[in-house]
């Protein structure tokens, strides 16, 4: 508990200098000074520059960023954990023609089973290309849709892949993608 070892930092440091703790009534149950068993102490947790960088602070910092980085991917590869990661770039300029605008989305949500969903979407003002991609994976497996067009041109394309499997398994895919995910969607009262 970081806010008990800090109370009793507090309540040394004003103890020690005025022979007396005004703040010795506010504990966390523990005699003072003794450490309950199985409590490591944090390099510099009790320093009262610890947070701003002084002292190991920032150490310290670093030290439970990569705890926190650490404690999320343990939970994402777990059997229950759902995940949403979303990107978005965007670009503009206003040198030469014009404006010019670039703007890429990626997303990818994720549930149990190795079921992921991905879009990724692209506009490019200066090239006139449109483009947008919808994956549906299940663990190695996936069917990418694809459909892209060009507002210059008027060229229109729609694609399919089909990764590990053929192309005749897209309406079996297709199913099974539907059943599995139907699991995770929330249910609606009446």
């Amino acid at each position: 508990d970081p806010f008990a070892m800090h109370r009793q930092h507090m309540n040394r440091m004003l103890s020690g200098s005025f022979g007396f703790g005004p703040l010795l009534g506010i504990t966390d149950g523990t005699a003072p000074g003794a450490r309950q068993p199985g409590r490591r102490m944090q390099a510099g947790a009790v320093s009262p520059f610890g947070m701003l960088g002084m002292a190991g602070g920032f150490m310290d910092m670093f030290g439970m960023m990569n705890d926190m980085i650490g404690n999320m991917e343990h939970m994402t590869s777990g059997a229950n954990c759902q995940t949403f990661t979303s990107s978005t770039v965007i670009s503009y300029s206003n040198l030469g023609d014009g404006p010019k605008v670039y703007q890429e989305t990626s997303e990818m949500r994720s549930a149990p089973g190795g079921i992921r969903e991905t879009r990724r979407t692209v506009r490019d003002s200066d090239s006139g290309l449109e483009q947008m991609s919808i994956g549906h994976h299940i663990r190695e497996r996936a069917h990418i849709m694809q459909r892209s067009r060009n507002h210059r041109t008027g060229d229109q394309e729609e694609r399919q892949d089909y990764i590990n499997m053929d192309e005749s398994d897209a309406a079996a895919f297709d199913d099974e993608w539907r059943r599995e995910t139907s699991r995770f969607r929330p249910q609606r009262g009446l």
